[in-house]
Formats: C-alpha cells, structure tokens, sequence
C-alpha cells in the first residue's frame, strides 16, 4: 500500500489513509477482506482499479 503513496495510520496499523490535494482515501484491511471509502467516488474507483492490476480483488457493492 505504501507504494501507492498510501500512509500506514500510527494508531491501527490495519487502516491506511491516501491524501492528494482535496481527495483522501481511507483502505481498511482485515484478514482478507478490504474496506474502501473516499472523498471522490471517481477517484476511489480510478484507486480500485489501479490496485487491482496488483491485487486480485472482488468487487461485493456497497
């Protein structure tokens, strides 16, 4: 996560937060699951799909 400019929260090292100009990104993980929210849905999907070139994720609605 740290490679996609991602910083590791100091106080629960599961949540990682993704802050550029007015957009921010909140990546929870637990086990094998990914929770996703943001300030832009447009800019979320656009990180979703970025990380799914790496990661083999599913996509289960809101």
């Amino acid at each position: 996560m740290l490679q996609f400019g991602f910083k590791a929260n100091k106080c629960d090292p599961s949540l990682f937060i993704y802050h550029i100009n007015n957009n921010v990104v909140y990546l929870l993980v637990c086990v094998d699951d990914i929770i996703i929210t943001g300030s832009s849905s447009q800019f979320t999907q656009h990180l979703i799909c970025q990380l799914n070139v790496i990661f083999s994720l599913k996509h289960l609605g809101k």
